[in-house]
C-alpha cells in the first residue's frame, strides 16, 4: 500500500511543481510597490522597467524586450484598452515563480487640433 501511495506522490509531484507561478502580487495594491523594493529588490527592478516598456510600446513589440528582463508568460491584450485618459490596459507577467499584473497608463501622442 505505501508503494502505491509513494509512487502516485512521485507522479503528481512533479507536475504540480511545473504547474505555474505559486504566488500573484497584485502591484495596483497601495504599498505594494515598496513592499516588492523591500522583500526582492531584483523583481521590483525588472518590474519597473517592464510596466515601463508596457506603457511605451505597443504590446506586440513587447516580447523583443523579454530577452533582457526574463518575463515568462507576458500577457497584454492590444485591444483591451480602458477608456479613459490616458488609456490604460493591464498587463501580466511572471518573474521566477511570481505572477505580476498591473494596470498601466498608455503613452500617446495627443495634441489639440485647431478646428476649420
Amino acid at each position: 500500500m505505501r508503494t502505491i501511495v509513494l509512487v502516485a506522490f512521485a507522479a503528481f509531484v512533479p507536475a504540480a511543481l511545473a504547474a505555474g507561478p505559486v504566488r500573484f502580487v497584485d502591484l495596483d495594491r497601495p504599498g505594494a510597490f515598496a513592499a516588492l523594493a523591500q522583500e526582492n529588490p531584483a523583481h521590483h527592478r525588472r518590474a519597473l522597467e517592464m510596466i515601463r516598456i508596457a506603457e511605451n510600446s505597443p504590446c506586440k513589440l513587447v516580447p523583443r524586450y523579454e530577452v533582457a528582463f526574463e518575463p515568462q508568460d507576458f500577457s497584454c491584450a492590444p485591444t483591451l484598452l480602458m477608456t479613459s485618459f490616458p488609456p490604460k490596459r493591464r498587463v501580466e507577467f511572471t518573474l521566477d515563480d511570481t505572477r505580476y499584473f498591473m494596470v498601466v497608463s498608455v503613452v500617446v501622442d495627443a495634441r489639440a487640433i485647431k478646428l476649420k
